[in-house]
């Protein structure tokens, strides 16, 4: 039987999503609501989905409907995440699972109390260099990590609300930070204190930070690094994270590759980059379909933000910040 599921928001992201939803077309029929009713039309015709709701109301009384996908504006998080529980939906929702860790507490008690499925749209769980890095780590094919860094070096101006400090919770670290601050946790573990520092500011029609430059401790030792900037025209990219050991390296750039003591460097073969948001709705659709927890949980969503809301702490306070004491 296919799930029938309703993306709410049909903005940018929605689309990367819709273009997952319709490779499991046979799985899953894929409706739409957006407050802007032809965004949600569009969508719908676009990608062949079933059809449109003229309200979210609507879309959450529908029966049919078992499970919703949220894309919208940060400081829309909590209050659609807890009506979709409320109305016994399963949710998919963009990270970051919400702005603050107070807000991110009030979600994950709402669907505890619903018992649905919530998963977070962590797109990095699913990028297919970090999951094969991760096997190989835990194989031991670098020795004992020591290190792991992350990068993002961009020029971008974002538009709309991502311009708005109260919106989004803060810059560039909570939407797009995020997922560079997932790979180090994922590959090394809990954290247990953060340092972080902000650049002069480049993007000036931004009200939250354009860059941040993040120095992490984790609880079994690894320092980790995560430099992600919407700041920085004309920079090239270097690799988009490198995890290094006792016996040698993993990393990406322009494909996955290891390299051990002595200059042996190989080749290793993953799926492609750009597969992981069909992986990660591929992932949430088998979930809900066979109701076992996903990957993502919303406690998974509550530690990365975790991360962003530590190295904002730093960066005001000037010092180090235990992950523990926030």
């Amino acid at each position: 039987m296919k799930l029938k599921t309703c993306l709410i928001g049909c903005g940018t992201i929605a689309r990367e999503h819709a273009r997952a939803y319709a490779e499991l077309k046979d799985e899953v029929d894929v409706f739409a609501f957006d407050i802007d009713a032809d965004k949600a039309r569009e969508l719908c015709e676009e990608f062949g989905f079933a059809g449109t709701f003229a309200s979210l109301e609507e879309a959450l009384s529908s029966p049919d409907v078992k499970a919703v996908d949220i894309c919208l504006p940060h400081d829309l998080h909590l209050p659609v995440a807890r009506m979709c529980a409320d109305a016994g939906k399963h949710i998919l929702m963009e990270k970051p699972i919400a702005r603050t860790l107070q807000e991110a507490d009030q979600v994950i008690s709402a669907v505890r109390s619903a018992g649905v499925i919530l998963m977070i749209a962590e797109n990095m769980r699913f990028h297919p260099p970090v999951v094969e890095a991760r096997k190989l780590i835990d194989k031991g094919a670098i020795g004992r990590l020591n290190m792991v860094q992350a990068n993002s070096w961009q020029f971008h101006i974002p538009p709309g609300w991502r311009r708005s400090k109260e919106r989004t919770g803060g810059g560039t670290l909570i939407d797009r930070g995020i997922h560079f601050l997932d790979i180090p946790l994922n590959l090394a573990g809990p954290v247990e204190t953060v340092y972080a520092l902000k650049p002069p500011q480049t993007v000036k029609e931004m009200e939250g930070e354009d860059g941040a430059l993040v120095l992490m401790k984790h609880r079994n030792g690894v320092i980790s690094e995560v430099n992600v900037t919407w700041g920085t025209p004309g920079a090239p990219q270097g690799p988009w994270f490198i995890a290094c050991g006792t016996d040698g390296s993993i990393y990406e750039q322009n494909g996955l590759w290891i390299e051990k003591m002595g200059g042996e460097k190989s080749s290793i073969p993953t799926d492609p980059p750009d597969r992981a948001m069909f992986l990660e709705i591929e992932h949430f659709v088998r979930c809900v379909k066979e109701g076992r927890e996903p990957i993502v949980t919303g406690e998974v969503g509550r530690e990365d933000l975790a991360l962003v809301i530590a190295a904002y702490k730093s960066m005001e306070t000037g010092k180090p910040v235990e992950v523990s004491e926030l």
